[in-house]
């Protein structure tokens, strides 16, 4: 499983070579230099990326279950992606997360802490100068519950549908923007270690809010 951390060095190294690119000088070449800069230029506005750091309030929830799961969320994520004009960009994100479980665990209710890894959801994005926003359409990943359940099975919940807004606005100390989220994501299928994959006929729900704080490149 990749970690938070690779992530994160992955996404600054991208962002320094987009932004670190020097075009050689020529006294006798102005003209081609000049071209070179503008290309250069066009390459770096046409890039949108981010890193965001969240965290946040969830809920789980699915028929067989006497009441929800509350937990609360916390996580790295990126986004990478190309301007398409009139404000709008479009790309990919990506994130990772642990969720530590708040409500009631014992012998009648799940301990639902786990991780969860979504290695890529389509975006679509609108930016202005105040504000950001963002709709990622997930589609991928799974979510792995990380206490074994009572007959020793690990529990993983995969093919996943749903989306995720997040707002972006004003600047923490002219650097940082920030924000607030809203996901809402069911799971279709389970996997138990002990008897494979099924596909479920009542979905696993999960929502939840947050804020945010936002690295922009």
């Amino acid at each position: 499983m990749i970690k938070p951390a690779t992530l994160f060095s992955a996404l600054i190294f991208i962002s320094s070579c987009a932004h670190a690119i020097k075009l050689p000088s020529s006294s006798t070449s102005t003209s081609g230099d000049s071209e070179l800069s503008e290309l250069n230029l066009g390459i770096e506005r046409s890039l949108y990326m981010d890193l965001f750091l969240f965290t946040g309030y969830a809920e789980f929830s699915h028929p067989n279950m006497s009441h929800s799961v509350a937990g609360s969320y916390s996580g790295i994520g990126g986004s990478i992606g190309t301007k398409i004009g009139w404000g709008f960009f479009g790309g990919i994100t990506f994130d990772y997360r642990y969720m530590g479980q708040t409500s009631t665990v014992d012998n009648n209710h799940l301990n639902l802490s786990s991780t969860r890894f979504m290695p890529f959801a389509p975006m679509l994005g609108y930016r202005q100068e105040k504000y950001i926003l963002k709709l990622d359409y997930q589609i991928a990943g799974n979510l792995e519950v990380s206490k074994s359940l009572s007959d020793g099975s690990t529990l993983k919940l995969n093919h996943p549908e749903g989306f995720r807004l997040i707002f972006i606005f004003d600047k923490w100390f002219g650097f940082a923007p920030i924000g607030l989220y809203y996901e809402n994501v069911r799971f279709k299928e389970q996997s138990l270690s002990q008897s494979g994959i099924t596909t479920l006929s009542r979905t696993f729900d999960t929502w939840q809010f947050g804020g945010l704080i936002n690295v922009l490149f």
